[in-house]
């Protein structure tokens, strides 16, 4: 099945994608090329892949928590950052149990 979109993995699967991205830097350096915001859903999960793609490619490493935080709050729409806090704590309480799938998943 080709990954034109992440729909078809449901919802958890992507809040694991985005927790891999944000506490694994080698999967994030290995896929950059290829992420794009248009495999996901909402506009927080596109919002949090951009802001990573944003800080990597001038950083070189993944954003922390603190980056976020200060970016969120630039935002002007307050259930869009509702949505995107409600996003990531999702992704950082996500289990690593699966993660190592996950991103093999995504990868390919």
């Amino acid at each position: 099945m080709t990954l034109n979109n992440l729909n078809a993995y449901g919802s958890s699967f992507q809040i694991k994608v985005l927790s891999a991205l944000l506490t694994h830097k080698e999967f994030l350096l290995n896929i950059q090329d290829i992420l794009s915001d248009e495999y996901f859903d909402s506009p927080s999960q596109k919002w949090i892949i951009n802001e990573i793609l944003k800080y990597f490619s001038k950083y070189h490493t993944v954003p922390s928590m603190d980056v976020l935080k200060v970016e969120l709050k630039k935002l002007d729409n307050e259930v869009l950052q509702v949505s995107i806090k409600e996003q990531l704590r999702e992704a950082y309480k996500s289990s690593d149990d699966d993660l190592e799938y996950v991103e093999e998943e995504f990868s390919n």
